[in-house]
């Protein structure tokens, strides 16, 4: 350690300073849903914590505090399921053109959002994102505590069904094991 403030400093910053040239695009984060559905597939860089992909940890990301933050893409054509956390959940649009879909209680809305479109979903309201165009849009996604829990999905949802299905084997084997 050195006697220089400035330089210690510098050096425990390192830390908390994550580049986007460093974060590889985690195409398997949503594999699972993939399998169901192939226009389910996007990919996440992680920057502050893990999200809630199901991923347990990334030690490239910056350890959380209060929130969790990533950056997410989604391929032309394709689509972020609807889904419902019990935590809040942002997206704020980085680049291309998404159109963002809400449902409660059987009434959809849908709104198209763009570069520097914010998006705040609070829980009770399932949510998705499609991507209507031929460009990949990058959208920033921030939930507000440190290790969100899994989403849900409407209970139509081919991944409610798998998710149910999924929680079901962890919790056996982690009973059994």
């Amino acid at each position: 350690m050195s006697t220089d403030p400035k330089e210690n400093l510098k050096d425990e910053i390192k830390k908390y300073v994550v580049r986007w040239d460093t974060r590889v695009p985690d195409w398997n984060t949503f594999g699972w849903q993939e399998e169901a559905n192939p226009k389910y597939q996007r990919a996440q860089r992680r920057y502050i914590g893990v999200g809630a992909g199901g991923r347990t940890n990334d030690s490239a990301a910056i350890e959380p505090t209060s929130f969790t933050l990533s950056v997410m893409e989604i391929p032309p054509g394709n689509v972020g399921p609807m889904h419902d956390h019990v935590e809040n959940e942002f997206f704020f649009v980085l680049e291309g053109t998404l159109t963002m879909i809400w449902e409660r209680d059987g009434v959809v809305v849908e709104e198209v959002v763009g570069p520097k479109d914010c998006l705040f979903c609070p829980p009770g309201i399932f949510r998705g994102l499609r991507n209507d165009t031929d460009q990949p849009a990058l959208l920033q996604v921030l939930i507000d505590v440190t290790k969100p829990t899994l989403p849900h999905y409407p209970p139509d949802s081919d991944l409610e069904e798998l998710r149910v299905e999924r929680q079901s084997v962890k919790q056996k084997s982690e009973t059994e094991g």
